[in-house]
């Protein structure tokens, strides 16, 4: 039986043995070699792109046009109430003095320069309540996030929302209390309240958010914080005016019952300047070697504006109001001095 199957398979071609390759021990102490990360086979090879950068750039472009979105019109609001004040302050107290402003010709960094010694205290004042409701919203904050407290907070919500009515009549009682108060609570009340108002909405949405009731959200919309800054800025602009008329009559009251107390001025002119006004002194020079002809004493220094030196005469009253307007000119020697009360200058 063997010889016949040798022979029966003799001319059938055998195919080629395969080697049989033994994979190779490493040394050793060596460390084996990590296996290959296990990949699908069906994943098909993308080229390798670089990261976009145009999102990062327009975040990075937003952000900066939020901020300045967010910082200019505070420092515009604050310029212009800086002008406005010293307008308003000037006006008032040129008028208790006799002058039309419109004379005075002071450019808008006198009028904002004039005001800023006169603010000291409203803005401290305004600093401090600022920074004391930062520190109240905070404390707010951390309370919504406590279930016990959210129930105190909407209370508070529900009293502050009818802030924009409550507040401006309280207002309206102080000032009907303390009548040299006209005018200067009923603005800040109306301020006050509105903000108020607005942020009880603010604070509403926050504690829906907490509860997990998005459906109440508190207004957004751009139109409605227009309206609020709106109607801010007018009751700011209100409260400034006031507070100049108070700040104005109060100033040109100082400068009647201090008159002698200010800088005495003595004019030397080639010229008569022809000024009659009650206390006023005028010299006259007889000598063809003098330079000047006459000579002015009896003056006040009040301001000096457009190119001019505003002068009030010693013998200034209420009921006269005259002032005295020489222009700064080269032919003109104007000295300046500290002559006693009720002691008049020598020329």
């Amino acid at each position: 039986m063997r010889r016949s199957r040798r022979s029966a398979n003799r001319g059938i071609p055998l195919a080629p043995a395969r080697p049989i390759v033994r994979p190779s021990r490493p040394p050793a102490g060596a460390s084996p070699a990590p296996a290959p990360p296990d990949t699908p086979a069906t994943a098909p090879e993308t080229p390798a792109t670089a990261p976009s950068t145009a999102p990062a750039e327009e975040g990075r472009v937003g952000q900066v046009l939020k901020t300045t979105a967010e910082f200019l019109p505070p420092v515009t609001v604050a310029t212009a109430l800086l002008f406005y004040f010293g307008w308003a302050r000037s006006e008032v107290q040129a008028q208790e003095l006799g002058i039309d402003t419109t004379s005075l010709d002071m450019s808008v960094q006198e009028y904002m320069m004039r005001s800023i010694s006169s603010l000291y205290l409203p803005l401290g004042v305004g600093a401090a309540v600022l920074l004391a409701g930062i520190h109240l919203h905070h404390r707010t904050v951390t309370m919504a996030a406590v279930r016990e407290r959210r129930p105190r907070l909407r209370v508070w919500a529900r009293l502050l929302s009818s802030g924009w009515l409550v507040v401006p009549l309280a207002a309206l009682l102080v000032e009907w209390a303390v009548p040299q108060l006209h005018d200067l609570v009923f603005p800040l009340g109306v301020a006050l309240g509105v903000l108020l108002t607005t942020y009880a909405a603010r604070l509403r949405a926050l504690l829906a958010r907490e509860d997990g009731r998005p459906r109440a959200t508190a207004p957004n919309s751009a139109l409605h914080t227009a309206l609020v800054g709106v109607m801010v800025v007018v009751a700011l602009f209100w409260e400034v005016s006031a507070y100049a008329g108070v700040v104005g009559r109060g100033l040109a009251d100082r400068v009647a019952g201090n008159l002698g107390n200010r800088i005495s001025v003595t004019i030397y002119s080639p010229k008569d300047l022809q000024i009659h006004a009650p206390g006023v002194k005028v010299t006259a020079f007889d000598g063809e070697n003098s330079a000047y002809g006459f000579c002015y004493t009896g003056l006040r220094l009040l301001q000096r504006s457009g190119g001019k030196y505003f002068l009030l005469p010693d013998g200034w009253t209420p009921a006269d109001r005259k002032v005295i307007a020489i222009a700064d000119d080269a032919a003109l020697r104007v000295e300046f001095g500290r002559a006693a009360p009720g002691v008049p200058a020598h020329c």
